[in-house]
């Protein structure tokens, strides 16, 4: 038995994800606060230090929660989804 791993999944397997805390400038330079042993790629998820919600966030805490569907168990769901 060939207990090679699939060459379609060799870059996911390749890929080791770390969670580093950066800024990004005015001029969208990327501040790590750590450093890197060398190039990397990366995605980047922005944190707008925002204390005002917007107005579709407003809308949806306006909305009642009464009205939304409750379910008896995560099984009840899935098979409401499912049917």
């Amino acid at each position: 038995m060939d207990n090679s791993p699939d060459p379609r999944y060799a870059l996911a397997m390749a890929a080791t994800l770390k969670t580093i805390e950066a800024t990004i400038d005015a001029d969208g330079i990327v501040h790590l606060a750590e450093p890197l042993k060398g190039p990397a790629r990366a995605v980047i998820t922005v944190l707008i230090d925002d204390l005002e919600p917007n107005a579709i966030t407003v809308a949806a805490m306006e909305e009642s929660w009464e009205l939304l569907p409750r379910h008896s168990s995560i099984e009840a769901l899935l098979k409401e989804l499912n049917d």
